[in-house]
């Protein structure tokens, strides 16, 4: 039995109900982050437009400045993180750079 099991079974009902909601909570976080993006000239609004049709993206909007778009996403792990930008928003024809900021 794990430590946090036996945490959990080991203490009053009132505290496990409590703990259990924290528990519970901490299992359903996510990952969130922005994708800035540099894309090729002119481009910026099909590159957009593309980024919406991404699963787990939940903001795009075309910006100026230094970057072109800045997508906020919402995943479940690291790991499908890393996934979705390496293989859906990377490859989006225009897209020349991306810089992953995560939220901490």
């Amino acid at each position: 039995m794990c430590i946090s099991t036996f945490f959990l079974l080991s203490h009053r009902p009132q505290v496990l109900d409590g703990l259990a909601v924290l528990f519970v909570s901490a299992l359903l976080m996510v990952v969130k982050a922005y994708v800035l993006v540099q894309s090729q000239l002119g481009r910026a609004r099909s590159v957009a437009k593309a980024m919406t049709k991404v699963r787990g993206v939940k903001m795009v909007h075309a910006v100026t400045g230094v970057y072109d778009v800045i997508v906020y996403l919402e995943l479940p792990d690291m790991n499908s993180l890393s996934e979705l930008v390496i293989r859906k928003i990377q490859p989006v024809k225009g897209v020349e750079r991306t810089h992953t900021a995560i939220v901490v």
